[in-house]
């Protein structure tokens, strides 16, 4: 078994979230949250996980364990969570959140959910992300979701066949680095071919204009990559820098296609 000892906000890498709280009023009762984190070596799934609860100063607990078996609970002591859906390279990422998600969203990451509905996604359909965490945007300090949309292909051509996926996790971010493609490694796919398929596809028919529209329609994400001009050309000029950027394979997108090491 490998033993993780971990404070809270580190906790939240590996997925649950805690309430603690104190039904003093008049004295204040400080509050530590200590957790120890067994997990197996084997990365395939379901995977169990045995937590126990060292904490002290609260009398009041409420854990959610989204995709987990239970899905919560309001005991002091855990026990053993089962995740049944997760597959190898969710796992991976969950287990070294550090290795693939910057340290800038990595230090706040909270609350991961996993394979559930996209929100947003009312125009492409009921798609599923993989993972998704909470964090804070380090410039603004709202409050964000970092998604990872994880593959397991053997070819890459076999990847983006449809882009309703895409499309939604677009409408759903508020930058591209607040989504992350990781393809499992040791699979014979490499980054650049995986980087290369997202290029052809979406230079293929109208893809390139329905992609481009999904971004000028989410407010936040069209900002944070083509910026505000007070330009009545403006659209104009962000969508021909948007192709150019494709073509160039400099589309910041192309920057969070990654491999498990």
């Amino acid at each position: 078994m490998k033993k993780y000892n971990i404070l809270y906000r580190q906790l939240a890498i590996l997925g649950f979230t805690i309430l603690l709280s104190s039904c003093l009023k008049e004295t204040t009762v400080p509050i530590e949250s200590v957790f120890t984190i067994e997990t197996s070596e084997d990365n395939t799934s379901p995977v169990t996980i045995q937590l126990k609860n060292e904490s002290y100063g609260a009398d009041e607990y409420e854990w959610t364990y989204e995709g987990g078996i239970p899905s919560s609970s309001n005991q002091k002591s855990l026990g053993k969570v089962v995740f049944t859906q997760a597959g190898a390279t969710t796992l991976e990422v969950i287990h070294n959140a550090q290795k693939y998600i910057p340290s800038k969203y990595y230090n706040t990451l909270k609350g991961i959910q996993l394979e559930d509905v996209i929100a947003h996604a009312d125009d492409a359909g009921d798609f599923r992300f993989d993972i998704q965490w909470s964090a804070l945007d380090p410039k603004t300090k709202k409050s964000i979701s970092v998604f990872v949309d994880t593959k397991n292909y053997s070819s890459a051509s076999n990847m983006f066949k449809d882009l309703g996926q895409f499309k939604a996790y677009l409408g759903a971010i508020d930058n591209f680095d607040n989504l992350y493609i990781i393809q499992q490694g040791g699979r014979g796919v490499t980054r650049e071919q995986i980087i290369n398929r997202l290029k052809n596809v979406l230079n293929k028919g109208k893809n390139k204009d329905e992609i481009f529209e999904v971004i000028w329609k989410n407010e936040t994400l069209r900002k944070n990559v083509f910026g505000q001009m007070s330009d009545p050309y403006f659209k104009i000029q962000a969508k021909s820098l948007f192709v150019s950027k494709i073509n160039n394979k400099t589309l910041d997108i192309f920057n969070s296609i990654l491999i498990t090491k």
